[in-house]
């Protein structure tokens, strides 16, 4: 009965200790690719507004 319990606590430990890590770096790797997405297009923005500026069309 009680190696039942150990068992099934370990196997929760086990998840706690090797799950929760793998799935935080996953969700920061995900987070990430979004603000350098993000920034891609800010910089496309800044360098499509320096051209115009540079040919004075603004």
């Amino acid at each position: 009965m009680y190696v039942e319990y150990f068992s099934m606590f370990r196997q929760i430990l086990l998840f706690i200790i090797i799950g929760i890590p793998i799935l935080l770096v996953v969700l920061s790797i995900k987070c990430g690719r979004k603000v350098l997405r993000e920034n891609d297009e800010k910089r496309d923005q800044l360098l499509s507004l320096t051209k115009l500026y540079e040919n004075d069309e603004i």
